[in-house]
């Protein structure tokens, strides 16, 4: 109807982006203090530690406009935590420590960055973390253009403006293809490879299919649209939500049969198609409907009729029969449409594999909700249209909306969805008459992820104790609460996650009921047992054994006595080596060097790859090598580092090389006054000791040697010569006696 006019304009995006606050929130815990940045989804991070200004800088790879800090302090003393502040690029905070404390980052359900800080346990290593996949996604609510000609990209792109949705309801904001000639003279499509290009030829091309089948006729002309009388208000939406006829004519359009014409391609199922609750009357017999439906499928012959075949399927789908209406689509597969397939699996809460449903979340049709229930697709990124979600629910028979609803909320909020997974909710509770065992877990769900974690863990705990869907969920859920908190789990709970971690270990919670049961005990330091479950790793994928590997072997490493510590290096690590991670490496590394273990410290430091490249691994060799008495090696080692703590080294090292002169020198520049006398007496600087005043026993050792003697006649002695030469033979001796105590080799190894 309109294509040439949409041809004109369609010809490149512009860069428009927009942005949002990234809100950081803290909590006080026994032993941590806890600060959380809600983050775009798999922002990637890096987290670095100042040692002379005692501070973290951790730098963010998002998009965003700025760090709401207002609710940063609300919850925390600054007894941990002195300030969070901005950088001057506004790309990340300086976390400034008011103690001698560590911190430590992890991205949590690729929506909150949590760092905790807490007291150091072993000084010496960097804080160096790994930072995560990078993906940018910001959500905004869309702003309704009165220009009905602009085009519009997104999961389902489209012409004109969509529909206004809900308030509560959070949109990617698209972007309009440029209208002006002016824009258009700056664009260059020649560029076959890039994205423009891209774009531009497959919206091209499936325009010429829709006008190809009928879907779309030519224009002659680019003329506007006729625009009706009544172009107000025809539809009204809940939210606060208008749709106008205008709007209709141009968002709406509909094929012969019936289903929506996209740019990109996606047919939407239209709501008739989909509206289960006029399949059956809602009063219906079960046994009546399905006895009758079942003798209508078959005639006098034996043959299928099909179109009884449809509706006996579509009846089973209606009372919730999901398995028993593949079993009817089988007989005869030609007969029935996918559609009809699709729905028996999501109406039994599994996954549909023929994934009819995956691209259609941004549909503004009954459609958009089956795609959320399905889940394959749905990200927090995703253009969805929580009216139509909502609608849909709503539109279902109340015993589907009660089977679906938990499954339906639980989706919308592992994905951030909050406020449409508040209204599944609350429809629920409606359509129930009161709260279940499945609008608790939902609810419960969403406090947790609001940081409201004491109200989720006890609904929760009261969950793990009844035999129903949600119990093994809650008790994954329980787990993961005292996992951020830090904090030992009962030994209930132990049980539990172990039991139904071996009764579920081949469905689809199986591996993360496995996880669960691991984390709970090392949360209880029981790392024995954790050690015989990571070996048993039957249906786990690599990706989890090894987060899993390397929190355990973090946790031993950090939290184990020095008996099970070495027993999990000596008899663990060479099993999990190629797994566990660089950073966990180097903590057993600096711990071994603390037990006085050099040549294990050594082994471990083999492990690594970069031991040699990176700043820590290159200082804890060096350290491992001056235990070992190879100061040369050490020396050689520390090329090319600055810092305090590698002038320390190279002081050591130039002092067991014998050039304690330099090594004085290298004191003298750190400051460090009872270093550099000690060097001073070992390079026999007199003129330096002597500096030092009376009280220092070198300084008068210095004296005594650089001093004339005492006597100006030695041949003719009195008795007042002799009481003098006792008085300072005795402060002689007894100022080197305090010099030799003072330089007492102590076995320093540069730790």
């Amino acid at each position: 109807m309109i294509l040439r006019l949409i041809v004109a304009f369609f010809v490149a995006i512009p860069g428009y982006t927009w942005a949002e606050n990234i809100t950081v929130r803290g909590g006080e815990h026994e032993g941590f203090t806890r600060i959380v940045f809600d983050v775009p989804e798999n922002t990637k991070w890096t987290m670095d530690h100042n040692e002379e200004e005692n501070a973290y800088k951790l730098k963010l790879d998002a998009n965003f406009d700025k760090f709401d800090l207002e609710k940063t302090f609300e919850k925390i003393s600054k007894e941990r935590v002195l300030a969070v502040i901005p950088t001057a690029d506004l790309k990340g905070v300086d976390i400034e420590l008011a103690c001698s404390c560590t911190a430590k980052a992890f991205l949590l359900r690729n929506r909150m960055l949590v760092v905790d800080v807490s007291q150091r346990e072993v000084a010496g290593i960097s804080a160096a973390e790994d930072a995560g996949e990078s993906v940018s996604h910001t959500e905004f609510p869309p702003v309704v253009s009165s220009e009905m000609t602009k085009l519009w990209l997104g999961e389902v792109p489209r012409i004109g403006p969509a529909l206004t949705n809900s308030a509560n309801s959070s949109f990617p904001r698209l972007s309009p293809l440029p209208q002006t000639s002016a824009q258009v003279s700056e664009i260059d499509l020649s560029d076959e490879h890039s994205q423009k290009g891209s774009v531009r030829h497959q919206v091209f091309g499936d325009l010429a299919t829709a006008a190809t089948i009928g879907l779309l006729d030519p224009s002659t002309s680019l003329a506007k649209p006729p625009v009706r009388e009544e172009a107000e208000v025809d539809h009204y939406f809940e939210g606060g939500g208008w749709r106008t006829a205008i709007e209709s004519d141009i968002v709406e359009r509909s094929n012969p049969s019936g289903d929506r014409v996209s740019i990109g391609g996606q047919n939407c199922t239209p709501n008739d198609q989909l509206n289960i609750s006029s399949w059956e009357q809602s009063n219906a017999s079960f046994s009546l409907s399905l006895s009758t439906r079942r003798r209508a499928m078959f005639d006098e012959f034996d043959g299928v009729n099909n179109k009884a075949q449809v509706n006996y399927l579509k009846t089973l789908i209606f009372f919730g029969f999901g398995a028993e209406a593949r079993s009817v689509a089988d007989i005869d597969e030609s007969a029935v449409n996918p559609m009809y397939v699709a729905l028996s699996y999501l109406i039994d809460g599994e996954t549909d594999p023929t994934k009819f449903f995956e691209k259609k979340i941004g549909c503004e049709t009954y459609a958009s909700m089956w795609a959320v229930l399905d889940g394959g697709n749905l990200k927090k990124s995703s253009d969805l249209d929580a009216d139509s979600v909502l609608q849909a629910f709503e539109a279902l028979p109340k015993h589907l909306r009660l089977n679906l609803g938990p499954i339906l909320a639980k989706n919308l909020t592992e994905v951030g969805k909050i406020q449409v997974a508040k209204s599944v909710l609350r429809r629920l509770k409606r359509a129930n008459g009161g709260d279940n065992n499945g609008i608790l877990y939902g609810s419960a769900s969403i406090d947790l992820i609001e940081g409201e974690e004491d109200d989720a863990s006890k609904v929760f705990q009261a969950l793990s104790e009844v035999n129903g869907p949600e119990t093994a969920e809650s008790i994954a859920r329980n787990i993961e609460i005292s996992r951020l908190n830090g904090e030992p789990v009962s030994e209930r709970l132990v049980s539990l996650s172990a039991a139904y971690s071996r009764e579920l270990r081949n469905t689809e919670m199986g591996p993360e009921l496995w996880q669960a049961h691991l984390q709970s005990l090392i949360l209880n330091n029981n790392f024995s047992e954790a050690f015989i479950v990571l070996a048993d790793v039957n249906g786990v994928d690599s990706n989890l054994l090894n987060v899993s590997v390397n929190e355990t072997f973090d946790a031993v490493f950090k939290k184990s006595d020095d008996t099970t510590f070495l027993k999990s290096v000596f008899n663990e690590l060479p099993q999990y080596e190629e797994t566990v991670s660089e950073n966990t490496l180097l903590f057993a590394a600096e711990r071994l060097l603390k037990l006085g273990l050099s040549n294990e410290t050594l082994g471990v430091l083999a492990k690594i790859k970069t031991s040699d490249e990176t700043r820590t691994g290159r200082i804890l060799k060096a350290r491992a090598l001056l235990s070992q008495n190879k100061p040369r090696e050490a020396e050689i080692l520390l090329i090319g580092l600055e810092g305090t703590d590698v002038t320390t080294l190279r002081a050591i090292s130039r002092s067991r090389m014998g050039d304690h002169e330099y090594s004085r020198e290298l004191y003298e520049e750190m400051g460090e006054s009872d270093d550099e006398i000690e060097q001073a007496w070992l390079a026999s600087n007199w003129d330096r000791l002597e500096t030092e005043g009376p009280e220092n026993p070198f300084s008068l050792v210095a004296q005594l040697i650089t001093n004339d003697d005492t006597l100006e006649q030695a041949e003719t002695l009195t008795l007042s010569d002799i009481a003098k030469l006792n008085t300072e033979s005795s402060s002689f001796r007894e100022s080197i006696s305090q010099a030799l105590n003072s330089t007492r080799v102590s076995g320093d190894d540069g730790q």
